[in-house]
Parts: structure tokens; C-alpha cells; sequence
């Protein structure tokens, strides 16, 4: 896949990479190589509610420093089976194996530990929360949350906090909402939230990125910087899995996609394949 060069030289990703805003470095090189194992890989999962199967045997598979795309109709089960990876929908049948680990079934927390994280199909902020305050919500094992750091030298506690302050600020930076970091979230458009719930999720080492919709609500030139953003994490080795309807986001960034109609997977590989498909074309005429 090529990635847009025309939009010169200072994209997310540049930001970023000049604010030293790099969530993935901290891994070993030759663990996030592309061609190693899978980041994460799902064995025929499935989720059944009564007599209703919502997902029905779906196996998948995206390594690190790669983009999966998951695309089909409305009710396809895109959500569920993204919410059974993540922890928060208990799976019916099937395996989830996060890093060479079954993680089935694990707990949301339990899995965040590993460097697995997600945004929602609706924003999720706290609204009476300021900007900033939301992104340092973000940062795993801070300052308060436990007795060491309560007891240990102020001076390591102020040290840290003042780092991740920063982290955060040179986020904002990157997404133009430097000015609002002291606004309260629940005030943002709907796309400015989504700005911060990505934000967020990236505060801490991510190795394993769960999106749901991340260009809902987004206008296009902001559309622009979270596909650069995302681009950068992907080249740091970050592994993501991305549910999208705006076709032309989904084109310009995965390297392959899954699409999924009444719970089952119908088609996989490069976008411009996958879009010839009749399987393809019939779901999104039928649904």
C-alpha cells in the first residue's frame, strides 16, 4: 500500500514524531516486526444471543506495523465481534490470542496491561473532565495509583506528572486543540471528542489499537490528521484494527481488509479486490 505524500511535510505523523510523541517505542524492534506473529489473531469466534448468532465463526489476523480493516453493512457485526477482542462482550465459542497469549474472555483491564486499546462506535469522554484532564486518564500506572508512588519522592511523582503533561499538550498540539485543553470535554463537537478518545487511548504504550468508527463525525481536513496519526503509529509497529464506513479512509490505510455481512465473514484481502467481489457488492445492495 502507498500512503498520500502530498500533504507536505508537517502531517500528524511529523507532529508527532517532532514532540517525541512516539507511543509504541518502548518495544523491542524485532517483537513488532512485520512477518512476525500475529498481534493478534481471533479462531472462530462467535457470539450467539438465544437462538440469534450475532458473529458466527470469524477468524482473522493482523500483525504489528499492519492496518486490518473491517468493513460491511449495518448490523453486519462489526461492533460485537470488536467488542468480544476487547473484552467487554463475552464470547459464545472461539479463541482470542493477543501476542501468542489466549486471552478469551479476559477482562477489558487485564488486557489493557498487554497494550490492548479501543475507542467506541459513539465518543467516550468524560464530560466534566477537562481536555487535558481526559488524556492523562489515559496514562497506565500514574502517579496516586499505587502505595509506592504515594510514598516515593516527590520529586520522581512531579518528574513524571510533568512528562505526561507534556505528552499530552504535544498531542493537542498535533490535532489543533492545544486551546482547548481547559475546556471540558462533554463541551467539544462530536468530532472534537473523538480527537481526545483516540488521544487518549495512545497516552499509554499501545500495541494492539482497536478503533470503532474512527472517522464518525470527523470533518475531512481532521479526517486527514487522524489517518496520518494512525499512519505513524502503524509505522512505529502498533497493530490496528479499524471498523470504517467512509470507504476512502478504509483505501488509503489498510493493508487488507475483512468484510463481514449477517455475522459471518465473506470476503478478505486487498481493498481493491475485495470491492470487485459479488459477495460483496450483493451485501451492501441487500444488507
Amino acid at each position: 500500500m502507498t500512503t498520500d505524500s502530498t500533504r507536505g511535510p508537517q502531517t500528524a505523523s511529523s507532529q508527532a514524531g517532532a514532540a517525541g510523541a512516539t507511543p509504541a517505542e518502548a518495544a523491542a524492534p524485532d517483537e513488532r516486526a512485520v512477518g512476525a506473529r500475529p498481534a493478534l489473531e481471533t479462531r472462530a469466534l462467535g457470539k450467539t444471543y438465544g437462538g440469534l448468532s450475532a458473529v458466527s465463526n470469524v477468524s482473522l489476523a493482523v500483525r504489528y506495523g499492519e492496518i486490518l480493516g473491517i468493513i460491511g453493512p449495518n448490523g453486519a457485526g462489526k461492533s460485537t465481534l470488536v467488542g468480544m477482542i476487547a473484552g467487554a462482550i463475552q464470547p459464545s465459542g472461539g479463541d482470542v490470542v493477543l501476542d501468542g497469549t489466549a486471552v478469551t474472555g479476559w477482562r477489558p483491564q487485564a488486557l489493557a496491561k498487554l497494550g490492548l486499546r479501543r475507542t467506541f462506535q459513539v465518543a467516550a469522554v468524560f464530560p466534566r473532565l477537562t481536555v487535558l484532564e481526559n488524556l492523562l486518564l489515559g496514562v497506565s500506572e500514574g502517579p496516586g495509583e499505587s502505595v509506592l508512588s504515594v510514598l516515593g519522592p516527590g520529586r520522581r511523582w512531579r518528574a513524571r506528572e510533568r512528562e505526561q503533561v507534556r505528552r499530552a499538550r504535544a498531542l493537542l498540539a498535533t490535532f489543533g486543540l492545544a486551546s482547548k485543553e481547559s475546556e471540558y470535554a462533554g463541551n467539544l463537537s462530536g468530532g472534537e471528542q473523538r480527537l481526545v478518545e483516540i488521544m487518549r487511548t495512545t497516552m499509554s504504550e499501545v500495541r494492539t489499537l482497536l478503533l470503532d468508527e474512527p472517522m464518525a463525525g470527523v470533518n475531512p481536513r481532521m479526517m486527514c490528521v487522524i489517518e496520518d496519526y494512525l499512519l505513524n503509529l502503524r509505522s512505529q509497529g502498533v497493530a490496528v484494527i479499524m471498523i470504517e464506513h467512509r470507504m476512502e479512509s478504509v483505501e488509503r490505510m489498510c493493508d487488507s481488509v475483512v468484510v463481514m455481512a449477517r455475522g459471518e465473514v465473506i470476503a478478505t484481502g486487498a481493498m481493491t479486490d475485495v470491492r470487485q467481489t459479488e459477495s460483496v457488492v450483493n451485501a451492501y445492495l441487500v444488507g
